[in-house]
């Protein structure tokens, strides 16, 4: 867009996730009525742990991404203390809330989801992108049910066979053993992520947790 976007330009509803860096506010546009994700992050609290070049990577592949089941970027704009991404607003909830609720889904519902979860994630392997924490916090869903992966904040470019990376980071319930490990890693973490998301979504988090505990 061609505006000079400030947060004033917002009417803000309600708060839709939070995190360490900042909070994602459900928002109306004034200049076009629409709605709106708005992710807010503290850039104090960037630099505090570092994460400047987290967040350039993730807005930069935001930009870049087109695919339906992931969740792009529309706009970006900055103040004195924070940045503010500005996504598509998706009112089906985060996967994380409808599994909580439901306990577990059945298996034709499971081969909905993992389907267009894989294909979210072979798009980004094949444009060298390992995505690196799936989980259910990090998928919505669109009006019809369909998913869309959101939170890029430790994505990474440029990984190949050749080209690997050896960065500890993600979410512990779902760390690849070679992450664990120290060791390099690809694409493969991504592929682990899908197996542990996939026996949650058909058995439970109880399970999840019951087996965290026992390791």
């Amino acid at each position: 867009m061609k505006y000079n976007i400030t947060p004033d330009d917002f009417d803000y509803i309600k708060v839709i996730g939070k995190g360490y860096f900042g909070k994602v506010t459900q928002a109306r546009f004034k200049k076009d009525g629409c709605l709106y994700a708005v992710k807010a992050l503290k850039k104090s609290k960037l630099k505090e742990e570092k994460h400047i070049e987290h967040t350039q990577t993730e807005r930069k592949i935001m930009e870049f991404v087109s695919h339906p089941f992931i969740v792009s970027l529309k706009f970006a704009f900055q103040t004195e203390k924070k940045l503010y991404f500005v996504m598509d607003c998706y009112e089906g909830g985060e996967l994380f809330y409808h599994l909580r609720n439901k306990g577990r889904f059945n298996e034709s519902q499971a081969k909905f989801y993992m389907a267009q979860i894989t294909l979210a994630i072979e798009f980004l392997h094949g444009k060298k992108i390992i995505y690196r924490d799936l989980k259910p916090e990090n998928i919505v869903l669109d009006s019809r049910g369909y998913i869309k992966i959101t939170d890029f904040g430790l994505a990474k470019e440029n990984i190949s066979e050749e080209s690997l990376t050896q960065t500890f980071c993600g979410t512990p319930e779902y760390l690849a053993p070679e992450i664990i490990r120290g060791d390099k890693y690809g694409k493969g973490v991504d592929l682990w992520c899908m197996g542990i998301l996939l026996f949650e979504i058909l058995y439970g988090f109880v399970y999840i947790s019951n087996i965290a505990t026992i390791l």
